[in-house]
C-alpha cells in the first residue's frame, strides 16, 4: 500500500494465509521502481476461504495484516499483474488496507 511503501526495504516479506495457515510466500520484484510481491497461493481445489495477506516491515519490525476480506481463494485466479498491481482495499477508516498485528 502507499502507506507502507514509505517504509519498504529489501528485508520486507509478504505472505498469504487462509484460515490462519500460510499458503504462499511472496517473491519480491522491482517493476519500474515499484516493489511488487508475487505470491503463488497453494490450496486444494475445494478451498474457498478468504485470503489474508500479511506484510512484514523490516524497518518497523512489525507485521501488518490485511483488513480486506474481499479476496476469496479460487483455483487459477489471478489477482493483479505487474502492469496493474492489486492492492487490498480497506474496509476501515484507516487509509491503509493493513493493520499492525501486535504480539
Amino acid at each position: 500500500s502507499p502507506v507502507l511503501e514509505t517504509l519498504a526495504t529489501d528485508g520486507d516479506k509478504m505472505a498469504a494465509f487462509i484460515g490462519g495457515e500460510c499458503r504462499g510466500v511472496a517473491k519480491t520484484v522491482m517493476n519500474d521502481g515499484v516493489r511488487l510481491f508475487f505470491i503463488h497461493v497453494k490450496a486444494p481445489s475445494s478451498e474457498n476461504g478468504n485470503v489474508e495477506f500479511r506484510y512484514y516491515s523490516a524497518a518497523a519490525k512489525r507485521t501488518y495484516v490485511s483488513v480486506a476480506s474481499d479476496v476469496r481463494y479460487e483455483v487459477d485466479k489471478i489477482y493483479g499483474t505487474a502492469d496493474a498491481p492489486a492492492i487490498p482495499t480497506s474496509s476501515s477508516r484507516d487509509p491503509s488496507p493493513y493493520l499492525p498485528r501486535y504480539g
